[in-house]
């Protein structure tokens, strides 16, 4: 199975459109550009509902999305463990995604979701690094989303040195030019020469 390699929001102040060009450029795909993009509803939407369980406070949650949601924009939702994700099944959610869920858990989750609702797509994200992707395709998810594809890249030292092949002196310069434009092939007066 194919799976998706998918950046976060998580990008430097004011270069969010440079670094999610550079995740797609590098073969990735991005998430989302801003909260306008998707709906996503996370843990601090579900632990700010008054009720006593996770599932009831993700019931919860999810039922003031559904009844506020005027425009109609993607919908994911975020679980942390699989009562939170038989709940978010219930109201028939697009997208799930498994937050800092280990393998085991994951493939459970899968299962669930595939035997319940087999057109879900499912993310995994939270702390995934690159030696799980394998593991992860393995176990049937569609995508997993990294942060440290924007937060953790090192730059490249590129440097360029200008330089001028003629010395500041005017006889010097003069001379250069004479010599050079009575052939017919004046260079450039810069070079670029690399470092």
């Amino acid at each position: 199975m194919e799976i998706e390699l998918m950046d976060t929001r998580k990008t430097t102040p004011g270069w969010r459109l440079l670094e999610k060009y550079a995740v797609r450029v590098g073969g990735a795909t991005n998430h989302r550009l801003s909260l306008g993009d998707m709906l996503l509803v996370k843990n601090n939407h579900v632990d700010a509902q008054q009720d006593k369980s996770r599932a009831q406070r993700m019931r919860t949650a999810l039922r003031r999305i559904m009844k506020a949601k005027a425009r109609k924009i993607g919908l994911e939702v975020e679980v942390r463990d699989l009562e939170e994700l038989r709940a978010a099944l219930e109201f028939k959610v697009p997208r799930i995604m498994l937050d800092n869920m280990n393998d085991r858990k994951v493939a459970l989750a899968v299962e669930i979701v595939r035997r319940v609702a087999p057109e879900t797509f499912i993310e995994v994200s939270g702390g995934v690094e690159m030696d799980r992707f394998k593991t992860l395709r393995k176990l049937g998810v569609n995508a997993v989303s990294m942060g440290s594809l924007t937060s953790q890249v090192r730059s490249v030292d590129i440097s360029l040195r200008l330089e001028s092949p003629i010395s500041q002196n005017r006889y010097s310069a003069r001379r250069y030019h004479r010599k050079h434009s009575s052939s017919g092939s004046a260079p450039s007066q810069t070079r670029l020469r690399p470092r």
